[in-house]
């Protein structure tokens, strides 16, 4: 992969090469807002390994070519699963990363036996049910020097 993204792997006490987790962070987070939870699955569940993904855009992953989208997120991930010749179990993602994870999982079914799409609806987002309470979010931001 010519550019691969920035991930931590952390191993469970005796992990195994064969059960990997890609664990996924949202719209505003990094790979280090999963470091304590990760660790706390190794010590829980010992036979996994568990790799902490930046997503393009976000944490050390700048600099990637457009477009930033979710499909290209998604791809990103199948080229890292390439480059570290992995093939994750499952993914886990939280908010924007479960929206990558489902559409992960959408490009690449092989071997894939569980997503967790957490605090993310499938769908797309649409006004209301919380969605204008982001928009003006955005808005107070695009309005700060």
């Amino acid at each position: 992969m010519e550019h691969p993204l920035p991930h931590d792997i952390i191993d469970g006490a005796n992990a195994d090469p064969a059960h990997v987790v890609f664990v996924l962070h949202g719209i505003l987070g990094s790979r280090r807002n999963w470091r304590s939870f990760t660790r706390r699955l190794a010590k829980q569940y010992p036979d996994w390994r568990y790799i902490t993904v930046d997503l393009r855009g976000h944490g050390d992953a700048h600099g990637l070519p457009g477009p930033h989208t979710v499909d290209a997120c998604a791809g990103d991930l199948a080229r890292l699963a390439t480059a570290l010749d992995v093939q994750p179990r499952a993914v886990i993602g939280h908010s924007f990363g479960g929206k990558v994870a489902l559409r992960y999982a959408a490009l690449t079914p092989d071997g894939l036996e569980a997503v967790w799409s957490l605090d993310s609806p499938p769908g797309r987002w649409h006004r209301g049910a919380g969605g204008d309470e982001i928009a003006r979010v955005f808005a107070a931001i695009r309005s700060l020097p």
